[in-house]
């Protein structure tokens, strides 16, 4: 039996007025089949026998998502079989075909729609199995992803794989690596890991190396403190040299074919909580095809050979700049705001980076004063945020005590500094003094009616109190707004009175 794209290029070699001579020289197939097929309409050709993919009964399992599959390979025909696989399994966790099975379901698939699979490279490995704990590799990746407006977005990622159980870990960033994030990346792998392998294979990248010569290494001051730290050894590949690192090689090839396969860049955190969730689903959850063993269940092995982890402290650098007229300070062409008032302009303060945090202390009393997260690039500004209710806490308070800390009273107020916080000055200063003329019960009833209303402002409370004491009333409103104040407070008594007539009848 052909294949149903054969049977295609027979039908359109003859429709183009070859004979079937021609048509078996220009095709490479069969004559028989030539001959065989040559009158036959498709209809008949797909009732003589030929059918969909099958793989036994375990078929099954993935012929319910078929009209997923045909979408994808619509979508994107070069789309690999391992993005889908990890797709399906994403979609559905009670997925339990083998991956072999789903990779010769998915052949058949793409001959059925004639499309060809490209052939993998082949890999080559220069070290050879090794003893748990002692080896990993570590290499570094780019790629370019769309995000939902379909702009190009150039994401880095950091990478390592240990050698004896193929236990993987990934972390991505969008800038490139510099030497404090490709150490900062170390660190979460060795927390990921619980331990620290006792030597680490790396290319001659300048992260870390500043220079080799027939093997004299010259390491980047601050990587060479920190491998001293850790305690791991350094294995240095050569130039030019990649199939040293087959495995990590092959990792990177992994993540970016693999996880990277078909994804859409919708932030770098969730890039990296979505990478986690792929390492425990598939990186190092699915059966490895060399060792032919769970990746993650090798680890509970190979964690108990490797050397403990000590945290790395975090860098504390401390720096001196000067306040300006508009209160901030100017720090690696970024500017980060101090209180207002707090400071005359010139005036000294000490900088200090804790971390990925920026804080900023008084020189003459040590006092925290502001505390920033560090920006990306130039000419950004990085805005003290002061919540209105810290802002005006002894105004809030005062307002509070003139209301006898009443419960109903806080939580009004409370309310009020919610739904308009620009105006809680003027607000609490309303309510003092509605709180001078008015007694707590009147207050009270008030507040209740406003709740009621879901209109939490001092005005409506005072338009409420208008209705029945006018005389207290109008020494509390605004001059310029009595009349208005007045008319609300009467059409309001009106529909009161009609409401308890209502009620009445």
């Amino acid at each position: 039996m052909i294949k149903l794209k054969d049977f295609a290029l027979i039908q359109k070699l003859k429709n183009e007025g070859l004979s079937k001579q021609q048509t078996i020289k220009t095709s490479g197939l069969k004559a028989w089949s030539v001959r065989k097929y040559w009158d036959y309409t498709e209809e008949e050709f797909l009732n003589a026998g030929y059918r969909t993919p099958s793989l036994s009964c375990r078929a099954s399992y993935v012929e319910k998502h078929k009209p997923f599959l045909l979408k994808e390979l619509e979508r994107n025909p070069k789309i690999k079989n391992s993005v889908l696989l990890d797709k399906i399994k994403e979609q559905d966790p009670e997925f339990s075909i083998t991956a072999s099975a789903f990779y010769r379901y998915m052949l058949k698939l793409r001959e059925l729609m004639g499309i060809q699979e490209s052939k993998r490279r082949r890999e080559f490995e220069a070290i050879g199995d090794t003893k748990a704990g002692e080896w990993a590799q570590v290499d570094f990746g780019e790629i370019t992803l769309c995000d939902m407006y379909s702009e190009k977005v150039k994401v880095y990622f950091y990478a390592i794989v240990l050698m004896f159980s193929r236990y993987k870990f990934f972390c991505i960033q969008r800038e490139p690596y510099t030497t404090k994030a490709f150490i900062e990346a170390m660190e979460k792998s060795f927390r990921f890991f619980g331990g620290v392998p006792k030597t680490i294979m790396f290319d001659q990248a300048r992260v870390m190396v500043v220079a080799e010569n027939c093997g004299n290494i010259l390491f980047t001051e601050k990587f060479d403190e920190y491998k001293t730290q850790a305690g791991f050894n350094v294995y240095l590949c050569k130039a030019y040299d990649p199939d040293t690192k087959g495995r990590v090689e092959n990792v990177i090839r992994f993540i970016k074919y693999n996880f990277f396969g078909d994804k859409e860049y919708c932030g770098i955190d969730v890039l990296n909580s979505e990478a986690l969730a792929w390492l425990d689903r598939t990186g190092n959850g699915q059966i490895h095809g060399t060792i032919k063993k769970i990746p993650r269940e090798e680890m509970d092995f190979e964690r108990l050979h490797l050397l403990p982890h000590k945290p790395l402290e975090k860098e504390r650098t401390q720096f001196i700049a000067a306040v300006t007229d508009l209160n901030y300070v100017l720090f690696k062409k970024n500017y980060y705001t101090v209180p207002a008032g707090k400071f005359d302009t010139g005036e000294k303060v000490r900088l200090e980076i804790d971390g990925e945090m920026l804080n900023i202390f008084t020189i003459e009393t040590n006092e925290l004063v502001a505390r920033h997260k560090l920006l990306i690039g130039s000419g950004n500004t990085s805005k003290l945020q002061k919540p209105e209710a810290v802002k005006h806490e002894k105004l809030i308070q005062k307002t509070l005590a003139m209301l006898d800390f009443n419960t109903h009273a806080k939580h009004f107020v409370d309310k009020v500094i919610e739904d308009m916080p620009r105006y809680t000055r003027q607000q609490c200063y309303l309510l003092q003094r509605i709180a001078n003329e008015f007694d707590s019960r009147e207050i009270t009833q008030g507040i209740e009616w406003c709740k009621g209303q879901k209109k939490f402002d001092a005005t409506e409370l005072l338009v409420f109190l208008t209705k029945t004491e006018k005389g207290k009333a109008e020494k509390v409103m605004p001059k310029r707004t009595k009349k208005h104040y007045a008319k609300r407070a009467e059409g309001l008594a009106k529909y009161m009175m009609l409401a308890e007539v209502q009620d009445e009848k």
